[in-house]
């Protein structure tokens, strides 16, 4: 792993020395689409970044590559909590169901929809005890949330009994390498409720998924820019009282490497390194799955 990291960052290097050029842009919705115009540069950064991983693909529909929205889905976000996927979702035309355990997340998440026109249906209820029937779903989405909760594999299997035969699943969770970075400088809370109680292996993950009786289409990594910041901002003390990183907060440092990155996509090995780093020190592990 050393060795491999040393070779990463002689390429970063080599591709920050060469001449910067203007790469085609992959179809994605515009900040105000996403209702995301309030974003700072940082977190602007954050978002070109998802996009080029492949999330919110405006051209295709796909809310990540393999998972298109139509019009013809019915939707489920399991543990929807801001609403960050909704803002997408909820403009594809599908029917949206929106599940959170907080009555606080749900707010945010109704206002930012509305505020651009989104069309959803909010229930508040656990993971554990999704109130919906059996084969409703033809899409499932669960984002960051199996790390918050007491039984995975339970919510799984719920998640499993509401998708429709041959449903789409994309399940995402923070990968066990950047948490390790992240808790070197995170205050105790971090890995305690409501926060994140287990650290979840990529093979686990995988285990975790078949277990529930889903068959894996794809499992793929993101976010390695996500897991820099969020340790900055840890060690920079940017926290809430929570214990959680304040991911408005944009110092000149942040601000400085936000640039550099955005930078470094541009260069004409820029994409080769983010997929690299993504693998080595991603901030999340993604799974695309289908209910047989």
């Amino acid at each position: 792993m050393r060795s491999l990291l040393v070779r990463v960052i002689r390429r970063m290097q080599r591709v920050l020395s060469a001449s910067p050029v203007i790469v085609e842009e992959l179809a994605a919705p515009s900040l105000e689409e996403l209702g995301l115009a309030h974003m700072n540069e940082t977190e602007r950064v954050g978002l070109r970044d998802d996009v080029l991983r492949g999330f919110y693909n405006n051209e295709t529909g796909e809310v990540f590559t393999g998972v298109s929205i139509t019009a013809d889905d019915i939707v489920v976000d399991v543990g929807c909590g801001s609403g960050g996927p909704l803002q997408f979702l909820s403009t594809r035309g599908a029917r949206v169901t929106a599940i959170d355990v907080s009555e606080e997340a749900i707010s945010v998440a109704r206002d930012a929809v509305a505020s651009q026109g989104g069309i959803v249906d909010f229930v508040l209820a656990p993971t554990q005890e999704i109130p919906l029937p059996d084969n409703y779903a033809t899409r499932v989405v669960c984002m960051e949330v199996l790390e918050h909760v007491d039984d995975p594999e339970y919510s799984l299997s719920e998640m499993f009994r509401v998708g429709q035969s041959g449903a789409l699943y994309l399940l995402t969770v923070p990968d066990a390498i950047a948490e390790r970075i992240i808790g070197g400088v995170a205050p105790p809370s971090y890995f305690e409720k409501p926060n994140h109680i287990r650290v979840i292996e990529r093979e686990e993950f995988e285990n975790l998924v078949r277990g529930a009786g889903l068959e894996i289409l794809k499992h793929d990594y993101s976010g390695f820019i996500s897991t820099f910041r969020l340790a900055m901002l840890m060690m920079r003390g940017h926290t809430n009282s929570k214990g959680e990183p304040d991911l408005k907060a944009e110092d000149e440092f942040l601000l400085k490497w936000a640039r550099m990155w955005n930078e470094m996509l541009d260069c004409p090995e820029g994409r080769e390194m983010k997929d690299m780093l993504d693998y080595l020190v991603p901030r999340s592990q993604i799974i695309v799955a289908r209910k047989p």
